[in-house]
């Protein structure tokens, strides 16, 4: 489900950090102790992957 998220997110072009930190932030809130978020490729069709 998280996942899928921050996918939907970065569909709509949306900023990659920003994805991450809201999604973040959601799941923290939800009671979650921790959690490991990893996004990798050429994110925004930049010309270098992160």
């Amino acid at each position: 489900l998280v996942a899928e998220d921050v996918a939907a997110q970065l569909e709509k072009r949306g900023s990659f950090r920003r994805a991450i930190k809201r999604t973040l932030d959601q799941v923290m809130e939800a009671g979650v102790h921790g959690v490991k978020i990893q996004v990798s490729g050429r994110l925004g069709g930049a010309e270098m992957s992160r």
